[in-house]
């Protein structure tokens, strides 16, 4: 998830592989779905990763992060 200053608003952004990035804008949750994020914890069970990082991710923290930008 990223702030678009350009749009004006938050976007769903993702990248296809690692030579790509996310210009002019900033990021505020990150979830990394590349196999090697989640191979040795969760096996094939990329949905249990995500289970754990919904279960993990601090919303207020990134309230915060998203204030700072004043948007």
């Amino acid at each position: 998830l990223v702030w678009s200053p350009r749009r004006g608003r938050l976007v769903n952004a993702w990248a296809a592989d690692h030579a790509h990035n996310l210009a002019g804008a900033t990021p505020l949750i990150a979830l990394d779905m590349y196999e090697h994020s989640y191979h040795m914890d969760f096996g094939a069970k990329a949905g249990a990763y995500v289970d754990a990082f919904m279960q993990n991710l601090s919303w207020t923290t990134a309230e915060a992060a998203f204030t700072r930008l004043g948007a």
